[in-house]
């Protein structure tokens, strides 16, 4: 069916009522009265019927016309509720994130991100989806999720990865073990004591190989455990030295655990990845941009005493 009169026509015939004159509807409209005049002309010819009478000089309208106005002042309001919700989702206040995030990441950096985000944003739902570091990339592919905390977030033909903060490989280790008030520790120095190594993500491997090829080549008795947490907490026990990434430690209470830097310096990235062909919302890139000043701000640093328990930051 061949629509009768559209948004253009309503606008100009509601500004009609309200005004009582096509000369103060023009003035409304910012527009032409001659304008307004055409419009209202092209309008009662294709409603079939007019809709203002005119008696003396002045505009009345017809029965026809207030059974209109009646419908079309519903209509405006759901325009200017289309128009007020734009404005929102323009400026971020609205709408929905679906965040991914690996497990190492969804203790402590995770919720500073959210914490900061929600006091920024309070009108935008988020959605946590928490996946193991290698099905992180196949839930942004498929869309499960807008976008994902990663480490490592590179890019490829399919996704686009964004670094937020770049942290550092750090051993930990009981407060009393004999290598905790060490500045620093090489993988010389770790030759010999029990080693803890954590790969939720196997590039962090490959960064101790290349980094320290020895380390692991000659550690008989070590651990590997494919979360980060847990190789903290059987560090906490006194089973080894764990060499994990700061950012899994950020905020933790492992009130008998020293932080030790690894030399040579091991960055580690983490950033977000999203799918590369689909545009990001403003609550989307609002996320990302206060996630980023949230590592920066909480992100436990290297000038911080490594021989003190971990502390929230």
């Amino acid at each position: 069916m061949t629509a009768l009169i559209n948004l253009r026509q309503i606008e100009v015939f509601t500004a009609i009522m309200r005004t009582g004159s096509v000369t103060k509807a023009a003035k409304t409209l910012n527009v032409s009265q001659p304008s307004v005049s055409k419009v209202l002309k092209h309008t009662e010819a294709r409603l079939g019927f007019p809709l203002f009478k005119r008696l003396s000089g002045k505009l009345y309208p017809t029965p026809e016309a207030e059974v209109l106005y009646n419908e079309t002042a519903r209509i405006g309001e759901d325009i200017d509720h289309l128009s007020q919700l734009a404005f929102e989702l323009r400026d971020g206040g609205v709408g929905r994130v679906r965040f991914g995030c690996p497990p190492s990441l969804a203790t402590h950096v995770l919720p500073m991100g959210i914490q900061a985000f929600r006091a920024r944003c309070p009108g935008i739902s988020v959605q946590l989806t928490i996946s193991p570091s290698a099905l992180i990339r196949s839930e942004v592919i498929k869309r499960r999720v807008d976008l994902s905390l990663a480490h490592f977030p590179t890019s490829d033909p399919e996704v686009s990865g964004v670094t937020l903060d770049t942290g550092r490989m750090v051993c930990l280790m009981r407060t009393d073990h004999v290598l905790a008030n060490k500045p620093w520790l090489s993988a010389q120095e770790l030759l010999g004591h029990n080693m803890i190594f954590g790969y939720a993500d196997q590039e962090f491997l490959r960064l101790i190989d290349n980094a320290a090829p020895e380390l692991r080549n000659n550690s008989s008795c070590d651990l590997l455990v494919n979360h980060y947490t847990v190789a903290a907490s059987l560090a906490q026990r006194g089973l080894g030295v764990a060499l994990v990434d700061e950012f899994t430690v950020t905020g933790s209470r492992f009130d008998d655990l020293a932080i030790v830097p690894f030399e040579p310096e091991i960055p580690i990235h983490v950033g977000v990845i999203y799918p590369r062909y689909r545009p990001l919302s403003t609550a989307t890139k609002m996320f990302i941009e206060t996630l980023g000043d949230a590592l920066e701000k909480f992100r436990i640093r290297g000038r911080r005493p490594r021989n003190n328990p971990v502390a929230d930051a």
